[in-house]
Formats: structure tokens, sequence, C-alpha cells
């Protein structure tokens, strides 16, 4: 019997400690949950072309992953194929269901997966899509940068563009006015960061500093800086950037406006324009761009004289920055411009205000004001039609239709994360546009490239070499364009000027397309081609050849698209032409001094 229980008490503690054992074996053999996440998680890409995919691995265990597309490890040629390291290449042809999975599964556990959605798109024609998708994004073509974007299809090259550091300014207290307008030239001419350069450029007429007033590069190279650094950021801080820096504070009269004493007022010029000029225009907008109509059919304002002086109260208070070295006054501080300025609450206005219908409560401090105005005009409805209309014309054509105008407003208004005003969700998309890629545009679309767009497109595309310092910049005076010189704040033309003879378009760059100022064009290219630096020797050597010629030029200049009206009016002009370089030189002249090179189609 006690053989028996002892068996009894045996066996159940051997049955107790197994149980233990089991669970604790159970418990060590559990991995931890691994987690992977691709990024993107969707991507558009062009047939031949490249998408970089990036992974992340939480839990532990080993990170590695293996990729496939469609199911295919590593993929294949009629999917696209994936690296070890996430690199997706496009097939050279579109497949029958254009659109593939990229999946990574982690290498030791199958149930642990991120997917991302590519669609393909067949690469566009080499020469009329591409050019004209580089007119778009940049200063013009170049031959290599035509090559480049063949391989990289237009996302990969804006992702590139995005990414590139800023091209650089002077010393903006050691340069001289030449260098300041030089380097201008310079980033806009071979600057790698191009797409960045043409939205400064845009952003340039938009937020208006002259040289007119602000003499000296130390008044002007910040601003510059501030829409360099803000041309891929946040419109909002684009804003308060702008309205804070002592360069513009200058210019429309912001640093030193105090608060009302008895005998003076603050200043409204600045007040006014942030509305007018850089936000919401003058008449309240529908989200397509058009204006709202009041029961008599007319435009409704978008503000009031009120508005403007009680946004100027809400901005008083506001003084240069202190100068390095000496010690900050407790009012207003002389000219220093580096910097933003800074505020002094005893001169800002207290009192309550009113701006476009939201109030501003009495006793705020002076930032808060700031901010709260801001914020006022940033949400009001004009912002994203306003702003996407002077930026579609700027970079793709001066007649938007309606429904490409609202398109880009919702991006504006929601860059698909719940993010208002991503400048760099908005170019994407106007320049991805359908509109913007329709190779076959209709006759109005597009806009004039103004002077130096013009003549900087025509020395790119012949791959001129030009460095610093210039000793032509003065030129564009009599082009109509003198550089970072605009003659008003509303720049070196009316956004709202109309095509002369037809009040139905507008055509902006077209008030400074006078006879003498197109004729000075003209003889700047002429110039440069005769006696600058242009490279004639690839049009030399073929110009015995009349079809050669006109081919190659019409291949590096219009994108293979030449009419056949033109190419008869070229063949009869070369009749006339006695030897290789004066043949060059007609064909080039007369296709860059063309309407089809000059109109940005």
């Amino acid at each position: 019997m006690k053989n028996l229980t002892r068996f009894k008490i045996a066996s159940g503690a051997f049955v107790f400690f197994g149980a233990l054992f089991i669970a604790a074996a159970l418990v060590k053999a559990q991995p931890s949950v691994i987690k992977v996440l691709v990024s993107p998680t969707s991507a558009t890409v062009n047939t031949g072309g490249t998408q970089q995919f990036t992974v992340k691995v939480g839990g532990s265990g080993t990170r590695v992953v293996v990729w496939s597309v469609n199911g295919v490890a590593g993929g294949n040629s009629q999917v696209g194929m994936i690296t070890g390291g996430g690199k997706y290449t496009a097939p050279a042809a579109l497949p029958a269901n254009p659109i593939v999975q990229v999946r990574a599964t982690s290498a030791i556990d199958s149930t642990a997966f991120s997917n991302a959605v590519v669609t393909l798109q067949s690469q566009p024609p080499a020469s009329a899509g591409i050019g004209r998708f580089l007119k778009q994004t940049t200063f013009g073509a170049t031959p290599q940068l035509m090559t480049h974007v063949q391989q990289t299809g237009f996302n990969a090259f804006l992702d590139e563009q995005f990414a590139l550091p800023e091209s650089t300014y002077p010393n903006p207290l050691t340069a001289t006015r030449a260098q300041m307008i030089d380097r201008f030239w310079i980033n806009a001419f071979k600057g790698n960061d191009q797409l960045r350069q043409r939205v400064v450029y845009a952003l340039s007429q938009i937020w208006v500093v002259s040289l007119s007033k602000n003499n000296e590069p130390e008044q002007v190279i910040p601003w510059l800086q501030i829409l360099s650094r803000n041309a891929f950021g946040n419109y909002r801080n684009l804003m308060r950037e702008a309205t804070l820096d002592a360069s513009m504070g200058h210019y429309l009269d912001l640093v030193n406006s105090n608060k009302p004493n008895g005998t003076s007022g603050a200043n409204e010029n600045y007040a006014r324009e942030l509305m007018q000029l850089f936000t919401i225009g003058l008449y309240k907008l529908n989200q397509d761009g058009s204006l709202q109509l009041d029961g008599n059919n007319q435009p409704i304002p978008a503000y009031t004289q009120t508005d403007v002086r009680q946004l100027a109260l809400a901005l008083t208070g506001w003084t240069y920055p202190t100068t390095p070295g000496q010690t900050p006054s407790t009012g207003n501080n002389g000219s220093y411009y580096i910097g933003q300025m800074e505020p002094r609450q005893i001169n800002h206005d207290a009192t309550a205000k009113t701006i476009l219908g939201q109030n501003l409560p009495a006793n705020q401090m002076i930032q808060d004001d700031l901010d709260d105005a801001l914020d006022i005009i940033f949400q009001h409805p004009n912002v994203a039609p306003f702003v996407s209309t002077r930026l579609i014309r700027a970079l793709v054509t001066s007649n938007p239709s309606p429904a490409y105008i609202a398109r880009i407003s919702a991006v504006f208004n929601d860059n698909g994360q719940g993010v208002r005003g991503d400048l760099k969700a908005v170019i994407r998309a106007i320049l991805l546009d359908p509109e913007a890629r329709d190779d076959s545009p209709a006759p109005e679309f597009g806009r004039l490239r103004s002077p130096l767009q013009h003549t900087v497109a025509f020395l790119r595309a012949l791959n001129v070499n030009i460095n610093e310092p210039l000793s032509f910049a003065y030129l564009y005076t009599g082009m109509g364009e003198s550089i970072i010189n605009a003659p008003t704040v509303f720049g070196h033309y009316s956004p709202l000027y109309k095509m002369p003879g037809n009040n139905q378009l507008f055509a902006p760059e077209f008030q400074i397309y006078t006879p003498t100022e197109s004729v000075n064009r003209a003889n700047f290219i002429y110039w440069m081609m005769n006696e600058g630096p242009v490279d004639l020797t690839p049009f030399t050597g073929i110009a015995s050849d009349s079809t050669q010629l006109i081919n190659a030029v019409n291949a590096r200049l219009l994108d293979g698209k030449m009419t056949p009206e033109m190419r008869a009016s070229i063949t009869k002009a070369l009749l006339s032409s006695t030897d290789n370089r004066s043949r060059a030189l007609t064909v080039l002249y007369l296709v860059a001094t063309s309407g089809d090179f000059i109109i940005q189609r």
C-alpha cells in the first residue's frame, strides 16, 4: 500500500513537473510579434522606370526580408524586378494588368509582410512628352536631362528634385549687388535643383521684394533664402517667415509699424498686400478659381478696408533684428536685415480685433496676435484656389481649366494626410495633372516665357557653359525684366493681364512683350551665338545638308514638333546663306525667336 502511495505521489509529481516543463518550453518557443512596414505604400512608375522602396522590421530576430512582385520572389520581366535592397524596376512594356503588388516578407515569419501597390504607366515619347515636362519643371531641357528623365520617369525625377540640396546665395553682408544678381541668374541657369529654382522664381513673382527699394544684397538675399527654403514646404510657414523677414518688413513698411498714438496709425501697406497679392486676392472665389457673385451678378469682395486696418493693428510692434554686438533696444531697432524681426510688446496694439469675421481677444501677446491673424488668413477658403492658380500659371499654363484649378485646390486643402498648404504635394499635383501631361493640348494652352526663362532655356538647350561673373545681366532691363528689380509689388507684370485683342485669355508675361522688348530678346540671342559662348560646331558640321541641319535644331529646341510651315520658311531662308556658319546661325536664330519656342506649350 505504501509503495502504491509513493507511486501515486511520484506520478503526480511527474505530471506536475512535466506540465511545468512543457509550459516553459512553449513560452520559450513563442516568438515575439514581427511587424513589417514598407514605404511608400503606393507609387506610379513609368515603364522602364525605377522606384526605391524601404522597409522597417519590428520585433526580435532577423531584420532580413524577402521582396516579391505579384508573388514572385525578386519579380520577373513581365511585372518588374526588385532587388534585395528594395529597388523596383518596372518592365519595359506595359503588362495587361498595369497594377502590381510589391511585398516585403519577413525571412523568419512568412505571416509578417507589408505590401505596396505600384501603378504602371507607359513611358512618354522620348522627345515631345519629356521635353514638355522639363519645360514645366526646369528652366529648360538639356540633352542630359532628356536622357535622365527617359530612364527614371516623371515621378522619380520629381522625387530627386524634391530631395536635392538648395542652390546657395553669397553672404548678404559681403556680396555686391552684381554678385547677388549674377547668382540668381546662375542658379536658374545651372542649379541642380531646377524644380526648386522654378518654384522660387514663381514665388518671387507673388511675394515680391525689389531692388527698386531694397538696394543692397543684405536687404534682398534673406528674402530669396526664405523663398528657397519654403519652396517645397508648407504655405503657412512661408507666410510667417515672409511676414517676419526684415527685408519684406522694409519693402512693405511693416518694420517699426507701431500701435496708434494719436498722431499716427499702424501702417497698412503689408496688411493689404498680404491679403490682396499673397494669399486670398480681391474677390471671393469658388474652389475652381471662378468668382463668387452676389445677387446683382457682381463679384464679392474678399475683404474690406476695415479688415486691412484690423490686420495692420494685429501686426504692430515688430522691429529690425538687433545688430550683432549691440544691446537690444526696448523700442525700435535701427536698420539690420539678417534674421527675423523682433517683437516689442510695448509698441503692439493690444485691443480686441476682428479680421475676416473672426475675433482676436484683447491683451494678447504680440506673437499670439501675429499667429492668430495668419491662421485666420491661411484658413480662408480663397487661399487654395488663389495660390493654386498662380502656381499653375507660373509653371504650366496661363489659362488652366476650372477643373484643373479645382483638382489642385483640393490637394492644397488636404494633401491626402490631412495637411493643408503642403507645397510639395501641390507642385507634384500641378505637374502630373492630366492637363499638364496632355501632349496634344488646345491652342490656347501654355504660357509665354519671360525674358529670363526664354534666354536661359535657349542656352541650356545648347549646353552652353557660363560661369560667374556675368557680363550681360544688365541687358534684361531692356527686355522688361530687370533681375530682382520689379517696378512694383505686383511684380514685373500683372497676374491679371489679358491677351491683347482677346480679353478672355490671361497672358501675364505678354505685358512686357512689347515690340522693343521682343527685339532686345532676339538681339541677345543673336549676340550669344555670334559673339558669346555658344558653340555652333555641332550644327556647322552638318550645315551643308539643310534637312539634317533643320532636323537637329528641331530636335534640340522644339522636341521634334516643328510645323511644316516653319520648316518650309526656314528652308527658303537658307537659300541666301553662303557658308555653314551662317546657315547654322540662320536656323538657330529663326527657331529660337519663333513663337513655337518662346511659348511654353
